[in-house]
Order: structure tokens, then C-alpha cells, then sequence
């Protein structure tokens, strides 16, 4: 059935093969499709052999039983995943409810705090966010805004207060 070193294997016999030696292997770790996965081993097998990774042919048969064993490892890998991104919070979660509760409120504040901050004037949005969000040192805020450290501790100040003011109508208005 092998052809020799010199002579290339041909498809058919490559594909007679692996599946006479991959048959009851796939069977027993893939039940359910195992001829489309047969069909897989069957191509990276032949792009080996085409592309001269594998040269030996005597090595074909360990080498489509690695290739199945990693295309099963890889299926089960990303079915694991999904199954976490699926699966009801309480099964795959490891915070308790009242985390979870606080981590929402935490992102519902981020939003607003975000809606309030778009609201701001352009330059005092611009040293807010490039000082508390981003980390920004004031120099280089002073330096790119063209503003003097007085001018900047008085629009981060007076931005603060206005963000404060902005919070405490939205809490009385209920949003």
C-alpha cells in the first residue's frame, strides 16, 4: 500500500490509509462526526506530505492520530469556553451575588460620570480626563493645553465642582 520514498503516496492510497488505520481510533474519541473529522485529517495530512513536513510516509498513521487528537483537544477547548459564556452566572462565576451587584453599580456610575464629563467645557473636560483618567502628569497637561499651574489647579477645581453639581441634579431628579 506505501509507496516508496522516491515515488509520492497518491491521495487515494493516502486516503485508504488513514482511514483504514483511523477509523475505530476516531470512532472511540469523536463519536459523532467522525468521518468529517476524517476527513480533515485526511487534508492536513496530505498539505504535510505536499509541503515536505512530514517526509517519512512510514509515519503517517502517528502522524493523523496526533493531528486528531489535537483538532479533539482544540473542540474541546473552545466548547469549554463557550460553555463558560453560556452557562448561567451562577454556575460559572466565582463572585458572590453581592459582588456582582456592586461591580454593575460600579459600571452604571462609570456611565454616568462619562455622560456628565461630555457635558463639561472643552478645556475642563480635556484636564479631567487627561489627569484622573488617564494619569496624565500636569505638566504636560499645562504644557500641550498652554495653561500656567495656576489656571490648571483652577479648571481641574472648578471642574470638579461643576461635575459635583451635575451629580447631585441628576440624584434629585432620579437618573
Amino acid at each position: 500500500m506505501f509507496s516508496s520514498a522516491e515515488q509520492p503516496i497518491s491521495d487515494a492510497e493516502l486516503y485508504i490509509l488513514i482511514r483504514s488505520n483511523m477509523k475505530t481510533f476516531l470512532r472511540s474519541l469523536c463519536r459523532a462526526d467522525w468521518e468529517d473529522r476524517l476527513h480533515d485529517i485526511f487534508i492536513a495530512t496530505r498539505k504535510a506530505l505536499r509541503a515536505g513536513t512530514l517526509r517519512d510516509t512510514a509515519n503517517v498513521v502517528a502522524y493523523a492520530r496526533g493531528t486528531a487528537r489535537f483538532l479533539q483537544w482544540r473542540e474541546n477547548r473552545n466548547a469549554s469556553k463557550s460553555a463558560q459564556l453560556c452557562a448561567p452566572a451562577s454556575v460559572t462565576s466565582k463572585w458572590s451575588a453581592g459582588q456582582i451587584e456592586s461591580a454593575f453599580a460600579y459600571a452604571e456610575q462609570r456611565a454616568s460620570a462619562k455622560l456628565l464629563i461630555r457635558r463639561l467645557g472643552t478645556c475642563n473636560r480635556a484636564v479631567i480626563t487627561r489627569f484622573y483618567l488617564d494619569d496624565e502628569p500636569w505638566r504636560s497637561i499645562c504644557a500641550s493645553l498652554g495653561l500656567t499651574k495656576v489656571q490648571f489647579r483652577t479648571r481641574k477645581t472648578r471642574a470638579l465642582a461643576r461635575l459635583r453639581a451635575m451629580q447631585i441634579k441628576q440624584r434629585k431628579n432620579g437618573g
